[in-house]
């Protein structure tokens, strides 16, 4: 063959453009198609194009933190802009529905560290509301560009609260302050429609870290020595110290007494006539009486 196009005929009927791209098979093929570079190359693009209008299309499906949202009406084939839904686009606090993250026990924070996990989203769909769904996009910091769907076309129902999750971060992820954009849609008791969203910031950190705080109190009694060489040292040098001390303390000087002097007897008078009768006298020597 030459290098112009080639006119052949599959053997088992297939087009014969079909053909021209895969090549002509020859009696001796194995039945597998030899792709040329040049075919190679083309197979390469139209894949590439394919892949590219899917990962657009995803891409686009999730709008900027500060894009315009359009309600995702190819849930609800029936709703039609200016015909069903009444209301569109971002909504503040109050005016629609409410949003909460709680950490694993429940608790409503706004910073949330990663023991917290799994955390949970928390939706309150309005009074009189049928049908809800959500939607919602998680932004990550610092600057919000990256985003994917944690999840689409969530079920919710009537008016009331609903508990979505629990979620838990990666390794990777970023510590920061994150979003969840969240959008429902839903109809009211006369079958119209409303769609809305709003954003809700919240900080994820690290686990923080514990720190022990030990407060010394200074002891008030005396420690017992335990033994050793330098304690029992010091122990009898203090003995001894106390009991010269003591000795010292207690220790007087001697009074000495203050002799007696004995006066000589000066004698007596008898008590019968008056004599002086010497002291040792036992008989008046003059009358007789007896003096004692």
């Amino acid at each position: 063959m030459d290098g112009g196009s080639r006119n052949c005929v599959h053997e088992s009927g297939c087009p014969a453009l079909i053909e021209s791209y895969i090549g002509c098979g020859t009696e001796q093929s194995t039945g597998i198609a030899e792709l040329s570079p040049k075919s190679a190359l083309g197979s390469f693009l139209f894949a590439f194009l394919i892949l590219s209008y899917f990962f657009l299309r995803i891409v686009a499906a999730q709008p900027g933190i500060n894009d315009n949202w359009p309600a995702p009406l190819d849930s609800h084939p029936g709703v039609t802009y200016g015909t069903h839904l009444y209301w569109q686009g971002p909504i503040g606090v109050g005016q629609g529905f409410y949003m909460y993250v709680e950490d694993r026990n429940g608790a409503r924070k706004s910073t949330l560290y990663t023991t917290d996990e799994p955390i949970y989203l928390l939706i309150q769909t309005p009074g009189g509301s049928f049908d809800a769904r959500a939607w919602c996009i998680q932004y990550y910091p610092p600057n919000y560009r990256v985003r994917n769907w944690l999840f689409q076309n969530q079920a919710l129902g009537g008016a009331g609260t609903f508990r979505l999750g629990g979620f838990t971060s990666s390794p990777g992820d970023p510590r920061g302050a994150y979003a969840f954009r969240v959008g429902i849609l839903y109809r009211d008791s006369q079958n119209r429609w409303y769609w809305g969203d709003q954003v809700l910031y919240f900080t994820l950190s690290d686990a923080p870290t514990q720190v022990v705080t030990t407060t010394y109190t200074p002891s008030t009694t005396t420690p017992t020595p335990t033994g050793g060489p330098e304690v029992m040292g010091i122990v009898i040098v203090a003995a001894v110290v106390i009991i010269v001390v003591a000795v010292i303390v207690t220790r007087r000087p001697k009074t000495v007494p203050t002799p007696t002097t004995t006066s000589p007897a000066t004698g007596a008078f008898c008590r019968s006539c008056g004599t002086r009768v010497p002291g040792d006298a036992t008989f008046c020597h003059k009358c007789g009486a007896k003096t004692t």
